[in-house]
């Protein structure tokens, strides 16, 4: 395990030792890797920095102009017949039928659990937990993700109003100014935050079905939310979901490359969360156990649930539960679990298999 590298097609990237060198630096701080990786398109090279800032700026004023939350809630009450009451609350709610919303209110239990798991160690990882009633078997009420949009409607959006193909790359730049400044450098880092955490839920739950229309971005402060749980634990859907958790060319190039500070520091976030799972392990099992015994028919144990609590165990305990790993031991398995996700064929695959059914982007 000592000095082990993991290889891939770009050269070694990831050392399984040494998880303290480092890699603790300022939020605010970020290499020359990390500002190589994201130099302006092409055709921006010879303009100044400022026209390119206003550029930019224009593009989100006409891409992105949205009514924040706040704004929407205080102008809904100015016309509410009960807004003066001290108790009146607007809450967006998706109210879903067709679908077993069961599992999906199971996921969030577990998700919430996770949640608590990292906020009583104070660790920086972001998760943000919605609401999910199953009112019955094929219906049921979903919270709405506020300040959101998924990463599909973004692509979509803007294409539709540029003419050209943008990634997320784009998006932050349009979104969240320069790359130099610390509002740009914040959104990133919420992304870096909350997609370890993210990772580390649909790797440990196994979710599935994470086409980008089930991954949004608060485009206030760049964090990334997941929803739709309908796929976890044992219920992979059609095969063609191989990896540990979903991470893309474009992501990678935010976070500065393989290289850069960004990806260093999601690494550290995704050992930190690792390590509190594994050894907090019995407080996610005891929930599958408990549900396991009470709904044996919910898809996520089809292939019956001592499999599917065997297979989570595994992945919490890899040595086995009396079996407590140390940093340098999570490293080793965060690790292995990173280059998985990076390495493999299928999420490329499944984002054109969506792309070409259902046009998802």
């Amino acid at each position: 395990m000592g000095g082990q590298l993991l290889s891939t097609k770009q050269g070694s990237f990831i050392s399984a030792s040494g998880v303290d060198d480092q890699h603790h630096q300022e939020d605010s701080e970020y290499n020359s890797n990390y500002v190589s990786h994201h130099k302006e398109p092409q055709e921006f090279q010879t303009l100044e920095d400022r026209d390119i800032d206003k550029y930019f700026k224009e593009l989100n004023d006409k891409v992105f102009t949205s009514e924040a939350l706040a704004k929407q809630e205080e102008r809904v009450r100015r016309e509410s017949a009960y807004g003066h009451f001290k108790t009146w609350k607007m809450l967006k709610v998706i109210v879903k039928s067709g679908d077993d919303l069961r599992s999906e209110q199971f996921a969030m239990q577990l998700i919430e659990t996770i949640d608590l798991i990292f906020k009583k160690r104070k660790l920086k990882l972001k998760l943000q937990p919605y609401d999910i009633l199953s009112t019955g078997v094929n219906c049921g009420i979903v919270e709405f993700i506020s300040d959101a949009m998924s990463i599909d409607y973004i692509k979509k959006k803007m294409l539709e109003k540029t003419g050209r193909d943008m990634d997320l790359v784009d998006f932050y730049r349009i979104r969240f100014g320069n790359i130099k400044s610390s509002t740009y450098k914040t959104a990133v880092n919420n992304l870096v935050d909350s997609l370890a955490a993210y990772s580390l839920v649909c790797y440990i739950l196994q979710i599935k079905d994470r086409h980008n229309a089930n991954i949004l971005i608060n485009q206030n402060d760049g964090s990334l939310v997941h929803i739709d749980f309908g796929f976890i634990l044992a219920s992979r859907l059609l095969n063609f979901e191989t990896a540990p958790f979903k991470i893309t060319g474009d992501i990678i190039r935010l976070l500065g490359g393989l290289e850069g500070q960004g990806f260093k520091r999601f690494r550290e976030r995704m050992i930190e969360g690792y390590m509190a799972l594994h050894e907090d392990n019995e407080k996610i099992l005891i929930l599958v156990k408990m549900l396991a015994q009470s709904q044996s028919d919910l898809p996520c144990f089809k292939r019956g649930a001592d499999q599917a609590i065997a297979e989570l165990c595994q992945r919490l305990t890899p040595l086995g539960p009396s079996h407590r790993l140390d940093k340098a031991q999570c490293a080793y398995e965060v690790d292995k679990i990173i280059g998985d996700a990076y390495r493999t064929w299928s999420t490329y695959v499944y984002d054109q298999y969506q792309y070409c059914c259902q046009g998802i982007l």
